[in-house]
């Protein structure tokens, strides 16, 4: 029988560390998603409603669908029908861009940060339940590790070209 170590004999020690990782960032992944259904029952928004309006309201300008869709690593298009739907709850609304004609901005509505900041309050309790007894420390590594590799993965995305 195969053990999890047979698996990387491609890789190098530090390759294999780095698939460990993405293993347990992907694992990761689907216990935040399945928090975060059970937290947007509250609101009845899905997870990347809930997602979106998070960067609609917290972004220090008013955000358009593509910047949304580059920062999240989403696409414009799957961006785009999460915040048409949230326009029609009335959660965001449209602005104007002055540096694009069709490319307009998304702002929140009173209505919509109404909503952000129960579910933020809420969000706030389960994040600190969580973390509780962790280092402070290790969790400011492991940040700094997932956002030195999001950046090399965008810049080798980037030199790889469309």
């Amino acid at each position: 029988m195969r053990t999890r170590a047979d698996y990387h004999d491609a890789h190098s020690p530090q390759g294999a560390r780095f698939v460990d990782l993405l293993d347990e960032v992907m694992r990761l992944n689907g216990r935040m998603l399945a928090a975060m259904r059970r937290s947007t029952r509250v609101t009845g928004l899905s997870p990347a409603e809930s997602i979106l309006l998070s960067t609609v309201v917290c972004s220090p300008s008013p955000p358009t669908v593509p910047r949304v869709g580059r920062a999240l690593g989403q696409t414009r298009q799957g961006v785009q029908r999460t915040a048409d739907r949230l326009v029609e709850l009335g959660l965001i609304e449209w602005l104007p861009n002055p540096d694009h004609a069709r490319a307009h901005c998304m702002g929140p509505t009173a209505e919509g940060r109404e909503l952000y900041d129960r579910d933020n309050a809420e969000s706030a309790q389960w994040a600190d339940r969580t973390v509780a007894g962790m280092d402070p420390a290790a969790l400011d590594l492991t940040l700094e590790t997932l956002r030195e590799l999001r950046r090399r993965l965008e810049e080798a995305e980037r030199d790889a070209g469309p």
